[in-house]
């Protein structure tokens, strides 16, 4: 059972956010699992999907003030980065639908089917495709992305959440992001610094988690947490803590949701 459902108990989530949670809109995809029973994520992902060993879905920092959650790719296989696909459930659903469009090289009933919960064409979609062929260019100057354009797509050659023109970390408040949000490259530059939060500089978090913890220091633990340096294991049972001092009944439905995946079986992050 996808656990990850009961977080409609919460109040947070959008009817259509919760839709395409539970896989009601089939995904278009041939090799797209939306069953959500073992992604390879760490507790900021909430799974929409899965596609090979990446996990697409939305990435949501808890116990962090004025930090927007996005829709992203994890890639375990890199370290578990993240990469902003979407900055809203609109965007994250068209690039998905165009990807698709683009690799049958037509609009097939079921990636029209997978879009039309959002009532937006598709029609003008098929032909900003039919004019421009797989360039995203325009597509990314329609009304949907006038708030900005997913990271991904600023910079497609870049990793992380920031874009080449966006990252500048004279204007960051790295005490409000964790390493998983970064490159390899920008992790070297940021270790660096001396004011660089100390779940930059260690490689191992549960000691660091844990001070924090008594510290009641909930946003440091969990961004320890989602933090290159744990054993699956190890993060089971900090989250667990976590959510008995947080006492937040929305957070435990995240905590729990994420302690019932086999994450055992994926050794460490």
């Amino acid at each position: 059972m996808n656990k990850y459902l009961d977080l409609e108990k919460t109040g947070v989530f959008s009817s259509i956010f919760m839709d395409y949670l539970s896989g009601k809109y089939e995904h278009p995809g041939f090799f797209v699992n939306q069953s959500a029973d073992d992604p390879y994520i760490l507790p900021a992902m909430i799974p929409f999907w899965v596609d090979g060993p990446n996990t697409f879905g939305l990435w949501k920092h808890w116990f962090v003030e004025n930090r927007s959650d996005f829709f992203a790719k994890q890639t375990p296989e890199d370290s578990y980065k993240v990469q902003e696909l979407g900055k809203n459930i609109e965007q994250f659903i068209i690039l998905e639908c165009f990807n698709e469009i683009v690799s049958e090289e037509d609009v097939t009933d079921e990636i029209e089917e997978f879009l039309a919960p959002l009532n937006i064409d598709i029609r003008f979609i098929r032909e900003i495709y039919n004019q421009h062929g797989d360039s995203k260019d325009e597509l990314l100057n329609i009304e949907y992305f006038k708030d900005g354009v997913p990271a991904i797509y600023a910079s497609p050659y870049k990793k992380g959440v920031f874009s080449e023109e966006d990252f500048d970390l004279d204007g960051i408040d790295l005490y409000k992001y964790s390493t998983t949000e970064f490159s390899s490259q920008e992790l070297d530059m940021i270790r660096n610094r001396s004011n660089a939060p100390a779940w930059f500089k260690i490689e191992k978090q549960k000691d660091f988690f844990y001070d924090a913890l008594g510290k009641k220091d909930l946003q440091s633990a969990w961004l320890s947490l989602n933090s290159n340096g744990w054993s699956f294991l190890d993060a089971r049972d900090a989250i667990i803590k976590l959510a008995d001092q947080a006492n937040d009944k929305n957070f435990s439905i995240l905590a729990n949701a994420w302690v019932n995946l086999p994450l055992h079986d994926y050794g460490s992050y």
